[in-house]
């Protein structure tokens, strides 16, 4: 209609390229806060009919009325929110309200790993309903992490489609004119981030609607939610089982994760080589997985070092590297 069309002529330039997609796509990622030349809202009379409804945007914005000398009534505009194609923006005072969701949710999924002060990271996104999927977009609230850059995958990522608006905060939109399809577990794009403090992955990154809605667009165009869950494809909650630390080799911090069948004591013994104790650490570990952080303070010697975890009649033996 000719209304989508005006209201897609984000940048005002009387014609719809991919240019208004990035200028609108700014203002959704939050690093903008008004568009560069429009206005957030534009008005036509309501009685205008438009010549041409595949040109509309000459259309007039205003009413004149000459020598008036009496009530002019039904002097009506049609206003138009700019980017909104699908006619659904609220022109209501309260405030921002969230449209209709189904229940069809968009389920992103990536693997949880330790992480320390330093740690360079690629995470791996991964979904396994990607089906006829036209769009998504959302906040990621970010704790002890910040983004470096967004690697494409099954789908193409540039630096269009994410942003980051605020210290802790990263912004995603993005969208297909036909829908797209992902195999189950195929990489759609891969985050890499910077770890600023230790912990892990699944602590520090959290999706919102803060700045930008969370959301999915899936047939017809329908908005449902989108959400981020962690996987530990190595966990069993039932056994006991001690990880590889994390990062290996290691010369300022390394963490070493492990699973508790029941909570208890957890005994860890260090040794070099000539199997001399270097360093031990007691820790009341819970049930599930568990995380403990050594330094090079801890760890005197250089090179290979073994490290023992003892929980009752629990114990197993990893090799970790230390480098000056």
């Amino acid at each position: 209609s000719a209304e989508k069309l005006i209201a897609a002529d984000v940048n005002n330039d009387k014609k719809i390229t991919a240019n208004d997609l990035v200028e609108l796509r700014k203002l959704i990622l939050g690093l903008t806060t008004k568009l560069s030349n429009n206005d957030s809202w534009t008005f036509v009379p309501k009685s205008y009919i438009h010549p041409d409804v595949t040109f509309p945007y000459n259309a007039p914005r205003s009413i004149n009325i000459n020598n008036l000398i009496a009530d002019k009534l039904d002097q009506d505009f049609t206003g138009i929110k700019i980017g909104d194609v699908d006619q659904n923006a609220s022109a209501s005072f309260a405030g921002n309200t969230s449209g209709n969701r189904s229940a069809k949710n968009l389920t992103l999924s990536a693997e949880d790993k330790s992480v320390v002060s330093g740690d360079v990271v690629t995470i791996d996104v991964t979904a396994n309903n990607f089906r006829d999927v036209f769009g998504y977009q959302f906040t990621a609230n970010l704790a002890g992490m910040e983004l470096v850059e967004v690697k494409s995958g099954a789908i193409a990522m540039d630096e269009t489609n994410y942003g980051i608006p605020a210290a802790g905060k990263m912004t995603m939109s993005w969208s297909t004119e036909t829908g797209a399809n992902v195999a189950d577990g195929e990489v759609l794009f891969t985050l890499v981030m910077r770890a600023n403090n230790a912990g892990r992955v699944s602590n520090m990154i959290a999706l919102s609607s803060d700045v930008t809605s969370a959301e999915s667009y899936g047939a017809n165009m329908n908005a449902n939610g989108i959400e981020l869950n962690f996987r530990n494809g190595d966990v069993q909650t039932s056994a006991y089982a001690l990880y590889q630390n994390e990062p290996n080799p290691f010369k300022a911090t390394t963490s070493v994760s492990f699973n508790m069948a029941q909570a208890g004591k957890a005994d860890f013994t260090l040794t070099d080589v000539t199997g001399k104790v270097v360093y031990t650490r007691t820790v009341e570990a819970v049930k599930g997985m568990n995380t403990v952080e050594f330094s090079r303070n801890d760890v005197t010697a250089s090179g290979i070092v073994y490290y023992t975890i003892t929980s009752g009649d629990f114990t197993a033996t990893k090799a970790m590297i230390v480098i000056e």
